[in-house]
């Protein structure tokens, strides 16, 4: 139906242009008044919206209506199982009554009032409620178990303060990891193998240097012997002269 559809996609509208749209207090559902309300929401929105002396009607208007939703992108909202089985006027006041949005729905007080009057303005103000949270409302309906499906999932999402996991089933809590292993320094007294490098390491240095001390052992003995001959055959020299 087109005023379902029209009313609802129009509230939801207002609701995301509540920063800059002044918003009035009826929800009124007539083609008149909604006329008037999508007027608001095209000049708002910088979208040249019909001459005024063009007669409206539903057809024009739900196509006037569309063009505005596809400038407009919203959340998903999560949903909730249907309540469409235990669904009832009391219910869905309770649950609207749970939500603290920017204004208040006043739930009419007339107890002869229609149910489908009543479900009309809470359907709007739920949509208008929806929106103001960022949320796009794409199954617009009036009918009395789908409104309070809508109700029930605004309350929650609005409950959360985090994002809802499901968790697994409660076990035994794990063991504390163990403390990481350290090292003990090298003292040099071992042949293992963290310290077979070293030792090798050593061992050849230490060849290396006796290698080099014996040579040059030898050659300061060869220098030493040297020195000593020179120094005999001097002194027989002059014992001959």
């Amino acid at each position: 139906m087109a005023e379902v559809f029209c009313a609802c996609i129009i509230s939801n509208l207002e609701g995301m242009h509540t920063g800059g749209l002044p918003i009035e207090g009826e929800l009124s559902s007539t083609l008149e008044a909604l006329d008037k309300r999508t007027r608001r929401l095209e000049t708002s929105s910088r979208i040249t919206p019909p001459p005024p002396m063009l007669e409206t009607s539903w057809d024009s208007l739900t196509w006037r209506v569309c063009r505005l939703a596809r400038r407009s992108s919203g959340n998903t909202l999560r949903r909730s199982p249907p309540l469409q089985s235990v669904a009832s006027l009391p219910l869905l006041r309770s649950v609207i009554a749970s939500l603290n949005g920017q204004s208040r729905f006043d739930w009419p007080e007339k107890e002869d009032l229609e149910e489908a009057e009543v479900l009309r303005k809470a359907g709007q103000w739920l949509c208008r409620y929806a929106g103001q949270r960022g949320f796009q409302i794409k199954n617009p309906t009036f009918e009395l178990g789908p409104v309070c499906s809508l109700a029930m999932d605004l309350s929650l999402e609005s409950e959360a303060g985090f994002p809802w996991r499901p968790m697994g089933p409660m076990g035994p809590m794990p063991h504390p990891p163990p403390p990481p292993f350290m090292r003990k320094a090298c003292c040099g007294c071992c042949s293992c193998s963290c310290h077979k490098d070293s030792s090798e390491d050593s061992i050849r240095s230490g060849r290396r240097c006796n290698a080099f001390f014996g040579w040059f052992k030898k050659l300061a003995f060869w220098r030493k012997k040297r020195v000593a001959d020179d120094a005999s055959s001097t002194s027989g020299t002059i014992v001959s002269d």
